[in-house]
């Protein structure tokens, strides 16, 4: 988890904190990496990921109209803009923007 905690710029008790609450509430499943005993495998569970959609529908429809008022053109820019983020993100962290997109942060044990 303290890979996770660098990345967001919180303590790793604070992680520890967020995960516990998040595996209590039923948002995600906490499980052992098959290879390496050091690393926890964070998985979202049907409701974290139904309650990710719907937070994601809500940032979507808040977009939406700033989106609409931009031109075909700059919505294309923005859009290479943000996918040349995802991918320097991606490189800066090692993994390969599939990785990323599918697992997010590896967590690690204290």
């Amino acid at each position: 988890m303290g890979e996770v905690g660098k990345v967001f710029g919180v303590t790793l008790p604070a992680v520890t904190h967020l995960v516990d609450r998040l595996e209590q509430k039923g948002f995600v499943a906490r499980g052992d990496h098959p290879v390496d005993r050091r690393v926890y495998v964070l998985e979202p569970t049907a409701t974290g990921r139904t309650l990710a959609d719907e937070l994601h529908a809500l940032q979507l429809r808040g977009v939406e109209p700033v989106l609409s008022r931009m031109s075909a053109r700059h919505r294309r820019h923005l859009m290479e803009g943000l996918e040349a983020l995802v991918e320097a993100a991606s490189e800066a962290t090692g993994r390969t923007t599939d990785e990323s997109a599918r697992k997010g942060p590896p967590e690690r044990r204290q």
